[in-house]
């Protein structure tokens, strides 16, 4: 009997010692699993105060007011003490705006470029999202920028901005269109209706007016002239002398011929100015050549296109292929072989026209500003064969592709014209470009989450993969932030008939 108990007492404790075991195990699941939900809502929460914080410091940026200093809101966050931090280019990071949960931190990464930094901690958990803003939008963000006329619209846009401190007409039904305003009114005629135009988002007939940059705005950049001409006409009278530029990939060369006798002065090969503006007080009666590099070209006069000018990589190849072509039915289109990232910006002060020295065919890339009118500079203008162009413009009257007569015969000009608007310039305009008083942000990036920020983590703080201002054009040449196809942009002004070229999508009123 004693056996017996002894035998059931050894049969029933090792079942009550599984049972407990179970118990424990079950609670110890629970207890996990519970820390594990506990931290995935941490993990949202978190995320959600980042990213809600940060977009709160971008609405603060893109409604503050700008002074001569620029951006008041990112400005004032640099009256601060700095918060003992670095970026990862040894910039001191200083604080922008605080919310219970999240913290949002700004760093200068280079002049007017800005890196934003939300980091929220709830819980055991911290995450941190980051976007970049470039303190001013450039207005190379425009296809298309008219002063002081009207703009007619008729289905050739695809892609980029117009804008007119006038107003814009549209023509024929069923067109789509991206961000097109105006500030006078839009109206519609030979079957083009409000209700069969499709336009895009931030669209409108009656914004205000953007101010056109000055002549002294590009005279500001004389600040950072790298005396490269001043050098060469040292001790003599400019006005003597008929001065032209010549882009040479990677540098640049002036040459000033005399009006009348003298000896042709060269300034040689220089590098491209490491501040990245070519600055000429006067006119420039000569531009043409190749680019390697980022540079904008700032001439406080009028400007004389007298050849290509051409984006090209180390090895000479081009950005886009068939921009002087061999066929015309040849596609104007991104070269895959390219691996530069080349950018131009000009600023005249006065008209940019063609020379009579152009050749049958003419390349153009850049982003051309003109206080004057842009193109073919009459209707005397002899014919040429085909234009072609990667950038934009913003102008003060219009730009002139050819002039053609009552049956739409191209008389003079170029018979073939075909425009690309440049996205990658949009996202990354040349140095010191001029700009708009708005902000640029790129997407939103999460960096990480629960590390500890500090100047030692170098890895927390690294750039954007694609960064505003470093744009690589390697792989997709006309591929910014947003990715988006060229621009095909067939647009003229017609002073013959005061109206479209005939059998042009559209074209620009005087």
């Amino acid at each position: 009997m004693r056996r017996e108990k002894g035998t059931l007492l050894i049969a029933v404790l090792p079942l009550s010692m599984a049972a407990g075991a179970f118990i424990l195990l079950s609670l110890t699941s629970t207890t996990v699993d519970v820390r594990q939900n506990e931290q995935r809502r941490f993990e949202r929460v978190s995320l959600h105060a980042a990213e809600s914080a940060l977009a709160v410091a971008q609405a603060m940026i893109k409604t503050s007011a700008y002074d001569a200093q620029g951006n008041v809101v990112l400005r004032s966050a640099f009256t601060t003490s700095a918060s003992g931090l670095n970026n990862a280019a040894g910039s001191p990071v200083h604080g922008l705006w605080s919310a219970p949960r999240a913290d949002v931190l700004v760093s200068e990464i280079e002049p007017g470029l800005y890196q934003l930094d939300s980091i929220a901690r709830v819980g055991r958990t911290t995450n941190q999202v980051r976007a970049l803003v470039r303190e001013r939008d450039s207005f190379a963000r425009y296809t298309l920028f008219v002063n002081s006329a009207g703009i007619n619209l008729a289905g050739a846009i695809g892609d980029g901005r117009v804008h007119t401190n006038q107003g814009i007409t549209f023509k024929y039904a069923g067109h789509r269109y991206p961000t097109v305003t105006a500030s006078t009114g839009f109206s519609y005629i030979l079957g083009a209706t409000q209700a069969n135009t499709t336009l895009g988002a931030g669209s409108g007939g009656s914004v205000a007016p953007i101010a056109m940059p000055e002549i002294g705005d590009i005279q500001e950049r004389a600040a950072v002239n790298d005396g490269v001409l001043d050098a060469l006409m040292a001790g003599k009278n400019r006005n003597n002398y008929n001065i032209s530029l010549e882009m040479l990939g990677n540098g640049y060369e002036f040459t000033a011929t005399p009006k009348l006798l003298g000896a042709v002065l060269k300034s040689g090969k220089k590098p491209l100015p490491a501040q990245g503006v070519i600055y000429v007080d006067g006119t420039l009666a000569g531009f043409k050549g190749t680019l390697n590099g980022r540079v904008s070209l700032a001439v406080t006069g009028a400007i004389s296109i007298t050849g290509s000018i051409q984006y090209v990589d180390a090895l000479g190849r081009t950005a886009y292929k068939n921009g002087l072509p061999t066929d015309l039915n040849l596609p104007y289109e991104p070269n895959p072989s390219y691996t530069g990232h080349s950018a131009l910006g000009v600023m005249a002060g006065g008209d940019v026209l063609y020379s009579t020295s152009v050749g049958q065919q003419l390349e153009l890339n850049g982003y051309f500003f003109t206080r004057g009118k842009f193109g073919v500079p009459n209707s005397s203008y002899a014919l040429r064969t085909s234009l072609r162009s990667l950038g934009g413009q913003t102008v003060e009257y219009g730009i002139t592709g050819a002039y053609s007569n009552s049956s739409g015969t191209v008389t003079a000009g170029f018979k073939n014209r075909l425009y690309l608007f440049d996205r990658a310039l949009a996202d990354s305009p040349p140095p010191r470009y001029l700009a708009l008083d708005e902000p640029q942000f790129a997407a939103l990036r999460i960096v990480g989450g629960s590390r500890k920020i500090g100047s030692g983590e170098s890895d927390t703080w690294k750039l954007a993969d694609r960064a505003i201002g470093t744009i690589e054009r390697a792989a997709r040449p006309n591929a910014g932030l947003m990715g988006t196809a060229p621009l095909q942009l067939p647009l003229d002004l017609n002073l013959d008939l005061g109206g479209l070229l005939g059998g042009l999508l559209g074209g620009l009123l005087r």
